[in-house]
């Protein structure tokens, strides 16, 4: 009922345990906070339940009938869970909402010292292992890697295995962005993980009964299933174990053949592709848009963690019963996210602005250990209120 909305303020209204719930959502990705006055007919008193940032606070309102008035403030992007509690109880009002008086602000100095050891997500992974030295390829057209057209692109390989070998197992390893489907000898052997994002997790697919002595055709139907140009690739490799010798190992690399048409019979041996031209290499297994695979759909990212691990000195003489207490930073960089330990217990996160969590219940008189990951803000202080 007030409020500059921009038609991006959205709600939905669920019932839960017999409890009106309400998502309030502030989707307006521009400009500074903004304060809203939504009326909402339920029953019961409203709280606002912060998941995130680990806390439930009270809200000013006024009621008339079912008639409830309250006010919000949200950041660009901020959500705000909204519960009508048909009992009423005891909490702290929202911060922005009782306009506390400052009582003291203290600065947490960083240890330069402490080093939070660095995930290793994906790199001891069983597919790190398969995929190193391979590379994503596509039809060359542009800079696949950026951005390729929509739509399916077709690759062959011809792969000879000695006559009078004895194979004791052939598997083939690899995914595609977004999805494929892999021929043998012109029978379809397997196909990818074709589920939202699941290019991030390659398959294994076991080929061994489709091979023989001899010239044998691999063929690879690979998709780009977007709705409009987007990266496009394709990454992977047969290996065929023999009971004697080494294994033969075929890549998927600029040696394929690739086309934008799709011909008859053209997944068999005896299709002519000669005047297909040879797969575009367009980045090496873990890099480009891609990073790296794992059997746990993890990609890596090429920004490396920057914790902040920092120190505060409470004074014996604050009675920390008596105010509440939030961690207040600056901007973080790439992004503002944080998940947020104080005194070796998990106080809560954020993933947008403000970049603030109450950590009252969390603190201590004496020194106090705080960590802020993945990433640090420059300036970290702890601000106590009037409770």
């Amino acid at each position: 009922v007030e409020g500059q909305t921009n038609n991006w303020v959205h709600v939905l209204h669920r019932v839960k345990a017999g409890c009106d719930v309400f998502l309030i959502c502030n989707q307006n990705l521009e400009g500074g906070a903004r304060k809203f006055r939504f009326r909402i007919q339920a029953k019961g008193f409203p709280e606002c339940w912060d998941a995130m940032r680990n806390e439930i606070t009270a809200l000013n309102y006024k009621r008339d009938n079912r008639d409830v008035e309250f006010s919000l403030t949200l950041e660009p992007a901020e959500s705000a869970i909204v519960v009508l509690n048909p009992k009423k109880r005891y909490l702290p009002l929202r911060l922005e909402e009782e306009k506390q008086e400052i009582v003291k602000t203290m600065e947490v100095t960083r240890d330069e010292t402490f080093r939070v050891s660095q995930p290793q997500l994906g790199l001891k992974s069983k597919f790190d292992e398969v995929l190193a030295g391979c590379s994503w390829v596509w039809y060359p057209e542009g800079s696949p890697a950026q951005s390729a057209p929509p739509g399916v692109r077709y690759f062959r390989k011809k792969v000879e295995i000695p006559s009078g070998s004895s194979i004791k197992g052939a598997k083939f390893v690899g995914t595609a962005d977004n999805d494929f489907t892999l021929f043998v000898n012109g029978k379809e052997a397997g196909k990818g993980d074709g589920s939202h994002l699941g290019w991030q997790n390659p398959v294994e697919i076991e080929v061994t009964s489709l091979l023989v002595n001899g010239e044998n055709q691999i063929a690879i139907m690979a998709v780009n299933a977007t709705d409009s140009a987007s990266p496009a690739g394709l990454i992977g490799k047969i290996t065929i174990e023999f009971n004697k010798g080494e294994p033969l190992v075929v890549r998927i690399d600029k040696t394929w053949n690739a086309s934008n048409e799709k011909k008859d019979d053209w997944a068999i041996s005896d299709f002519n592709d000669a005047d297909w031209p040879m797969a575009m290499e367009t980045a090496k297994f873990g890099e480009g848009p891609w990073g790296r695979l794992n059997d746990q759909q993890v990609t890596m990212s090429p920004v490396k963690a920057n914790p902040f691990f920092g120190r505060c000195l409470i004074a014996e003489d604050l009675d920390l019963k008596r105010i509440r207490a939030y961690l207040e930073m600056n901007e973080i960089n790439p992004e503002p996210a944080a998940r947020i330990t104080v005194n070796d217990k998990y106080a809560g996160g954020f993933i947008e602005k403000p970049l603030c969590l109450e950590v009252t219940k969390f603190l201590r008189n004496g020194e106090n250990k705080i960590l802020i990951e993945p990433f640090a803000p420059e300036d970290v202080k702890v601000v106590f209120y009037n409770k």
